[in-house]
């Protein structure tokens, strides 16, 4: 019989994020990366045409409700896109606090490449909602996801929001990143529109 660790533990964290990072491939067409990116020139837990994606899952074994999202993370994320010639991607899947019916899964996505892949109908600067911060880091939670969320229903748009850091970004790295569910770029098919532009 299997052994599996008990609930929380890391056994079980590592099951789960190797679990969610092959169905993210499948869902998006693209492929994990060994050892879930961390070896040299294998950057990024799913890589797809054009993009590197690091997949972050919150309050799978814990009661978290918020990521602390840095720009130490983000400027990570960009060199290692870079060093492949792809674009950065940073997908958050919260387990718990996001309301009911509501998307569990976020896409952050640099502002330049976001609008690259929308709808024309989607202009820039049609956030719902805009955070920027003077510190190196915010904290992401499910209570700013859930208010985007709800202004887009009550306004009948996309739920685009985003998020400005002033301090910490690299050259070359976004300061303004869009943040959205990650279903709705599915829908459009973002992915390939973006690579496409």
């Amino acid at each position: 019989m299997a052994k599996f660790g008990r609930i929380g533990s890391a056994k079980n964290n590592k099951k789960e994020a190797l679990n969610r990072e092959r169905k993210l491939a499948k869902d998006l067409g693209g492929r994990t990366q060994p050892n879930s990116g961390s070896l040299d020139g294998m950057k990024g837990d799913v890589i797809i045409d054009g993009f590197t994606i690091d997949d972050k899952h919150i309050g799978f074994d814990s009661s978290r409700q918020s990521y602390i999202l840095t720009t130490q993370t983000l400027n990570k994320l960009t060199f290692e896109a870079y060093e492949q010639e792809r674009e950065p991607t940073l997908i958050l899947k919260f387990y718990k606090g996001i309301s009911r019916n509501y998307p569990t899964e976020w896409a952050f996505v640099p502002r330049r490449v976001f609008y690259k892949g929308m709808p024309k109908t989607v202009k820039l600067g049609s956030e719902l909602s805009s955070f920027e911060t003077e510190a190196k880091s915010y904290i992401v939670g499910v209570t700013m996801l859930n208010k985007i969320y709800r202004e887009s229903l009550k306004q009948e748009k996309e739920a685009i929001g985003a998020l400005g850091f002033n301090k910490g970004i690299s050259l070359g790295a976004s300061k303004w990143w869009n943040v959205t569910p990650l279903d709705y770029l599915k829908d459009i098919d973002f992915f390939t529109r973006a690579k496409d532009v």
